[in-house]
């Protein structure tokens, strides 16, 4: 299913169809909640942030980063806090 989900993310970001990787993102973040995968969970967050970045939407963008990386700092996953830095350094 990963492997599917992701397929569908990489072609929305190569159509730069946003909108609808943005709401890829949400759904992804929806069912890794509902199955207790905070990890994963906790890595579509920076996705939804980039996404935001990508359509200018900087406050969001920024919104969902932080959110990431308290998420990270509470599940005591550095490995996490990589992608949110990243893209942070891109404001």
């Amino acid at each position: 299913v990963e492997d599917i989900l992701r397929a569908y993310y990489d072609n929305f970001e190569l159509k730069k169809d946003y909108s609808q990787e943005l709401n890829y993102n949400f759904l992804a973040y929806e069912v890794r909640k509902e199955f207790n995968q905070n990890e994963m969970m906790v890595s579509s967050l920076p996705n939804i942030g980039y996404t935001y970045f990508l359509m200018k939407k900087f406050d969001s963008a920024y919104v969902f980063l932080m959110r990431s990386l308290a998420y990270a700092e509470k599940y005591k996953k550095d490995f996490l806090k990589e992608p949110v830095y990243l893209n942070l350094y891109k404001f």
